[in-house]
């Protein structure tokens, strides 16, 4: 996985600059890694009987 983070690092650093890449990489570690508990949809809905 962490190959993968830097080839997508790499492949930016043409087009983004110093923070942004700094930003990105922040960005890809935190949703991509495996390390992270899955994430789980929680419904915002408002049941009519809950007013």
């Amino acid at each position: 996985m962490e190959e993968k983070f830097i080839s997508i690092i790499n492949e930016m650093a043409e087009v983004l600059n110093a923070a942004q890449l700094k930003k990105l990489q922040e960005v890809l570690l935190k949703n991509l890694s495996e390390n992270e508990p899955e994430k789980q949809n929680i419904s915002n809905d408002i049941c009519s009987s809950d007013l």
